[in-house]
């Protein structure tokens, strides 16, 4: 009958468009009154509450929870690329320790995954009676739930390097104690031979 209600009605069949409440809704018009009036404001605060404000705090949580999962996984895949699988050693503080040591070596080589994934499978299918020293004692650790059978920070080149290092630095250490030695030897000859060429000749 006239602009407002042309607008109310196009904005609350508009905005009801593939809602709920557009099936459960009876069908008024503006000759309904009061009813009309009232069914268009619960139609719009319906849309405001539930088709805006609800669905964006669930989409919101979603995306959230996915943008969280997300960076744990990329956490933990950068994680696993600067560290070793089986006993945790960092990518820059292995091969700091000599330029002999390879950190890709360590990972697909001395430590490799698939080799304790392996032995864990060789010892579950073997007979415990025919178990050696070992095998028996790590057996145990694995049903205790016990992974200090496994390397902790270490690796066997590592340990080999770092024996190799300490010798050396005692060896060196030796070395210098001999030539300390040494010098003092000959400070004490050579301040006896001073002595001797400064005393007063005998009459």
């Amino acid at each position: 009958r006239n602009l407002m209600l042309c607008f109310f009605e196009t904005l609350d069949q508009g905005l009801r468009s593939g809602d709920i409440v557009d099936a459960a809704f009876d069908t008024t018009t503006y000759q309904d009154g009061l009813t009309y009036a009232d069914r268009v404001v619960f139609g719009l605060m319906f849309f405001l509450v539930v088709g805006v404000i609800l669905f964006d705090i669930v989409t919101g949580i979603i995306i959230d929870t996915f943008s969280a999962l997300r960076e744990e996984k990329g956490e933990t895949m950068s994680y696993l690329r600067d560290n070793s699988f089986i006993s945790g050693i960092a990518y820059t503080d292995y091969e700091e320790i000599d330029p002999r040591l390879s950190f890709k070596e360590l990972q697909e080589v001395d430590q490799n995954k698939w080799n304790y994934v392996f032995f864990i499978a060789h010892l579950e299918a073997k007979p415990e009676s025919e178990y050696n020293g070992a095998e028996s004692k790590i057996w145990k650790q694995i049903e205790m739930g016990d992974a200090t059978w496994m390397p902790q920070g270490s690796s066997y080149q590592m340990q080999s390097i770092l024996n190799q290092q300490a010798a050396e630095s005692a060896g060196e250490a030796d070395a210098i104690g001999d030539l300390q030695k040494d010098v003092a030897a000959l400070r004490t000859m050579l301040q006896h031979l001073t002595e001797k060429l400064t005393a007063p000749a005998a009459p």
